[in-house]
């Protein structure tokens, strides 16, 4: 039924919200993610991180860009993957294998 759906989807979907204000830089840093969890053992991961600096606020050299990701949790054991942005760095790409004990 779609309120079974619309359950499931609560628990799946997760929303998150950040500012970052570095005050002796004077530089604002927004972002904003997802992360949909259609199994408990899988999550896709989304996000958005934009910088804004009162000089160039148009400027679309602001813009870090999109990351993403995913992770796998069997039992107590995790793997996470991520690909991010680091605009004139380049981008990076981040394993992790952890245990829970």
């Amino acid at each position: 039924t779609l309120e079974r759906i619309i359950h499931t989807l609560k628990r799946a979907i997760t929303f998150a919200f950040d500012v970052k204000r570095r005050v002796y830089d004077n530089k604002t840093e927004i972002s904003f993610g997802t992360e949909i969890t259609p199994i408990n053992l899988l999550a896709f991961r989304l996000g958005y991180l934009k910088s804004i600096n009162p000089e160039t606020i148009t400027s679309i050299s602001n813009f870090k860009g999109i990351g993403g990701g995913l992770g796998l949790r069997i039992s107590k054991f995790a793997t996470d993957y991520a690909f991010v942005p680091y605009g004139d760095l380049g981008n990076t790409h981040r394993l992790s294998f952890s245990v829970k004990f």
